[in-house]
């Protein structure tokens, strides 16, 4: 699956913000690293979104990701879609990016931090 270079950034500033905005994370701090690729992807119809309505051409992607620690030991491997199903004009499928950058944010926060 090849995406632009737009959609790449969108992805990783929705994660950057997520983790570093919320003050989970700070950058290089950690010593957790995150390495994705895209597996799938399919920008749907947008204009079935904008004529038909919601949940009519979706466009989907799925990312996965792997988590290493410090020490280069892999201690996870996730899988994270994202989707858009409308918006103005039918939606643009780099909220899908996005959608999915902040549930990768989320996962790394709900998971890596101690409480």
């Amino acid at each position: 699956m090849v995406i632009t270079e737009d959609q790449r950034r969108t992805l990783v500033k929705a994660f950057e913000d997520r983790v570093y905005d919320a003050r989970a994370f700070q950058r290089g701090q950690s010593g957790l690293t995150a390495s994705y690729h895209v597996t799938a992807g399919n920008p749907g119809s947008r204009g079935l979104r904008f004529w038909i309505g919601l949940w009519t051409g979706e466009g989907t992607i799925t990312v996965e990701v792997e988590w290493r620690t410090a020490a280069g030991v892999v201690c996870a491997r996730t899988q994270h879609t994202g989707v858009v199903s409308g918006g103005a004009f039918g939606g643009s499928w780099n909220k899908a990016f996005e959608k999915c950058g902040n549930e990768i944010g989320e996962f790394a926060i709900t998971t890596f931090l101690e409480r």
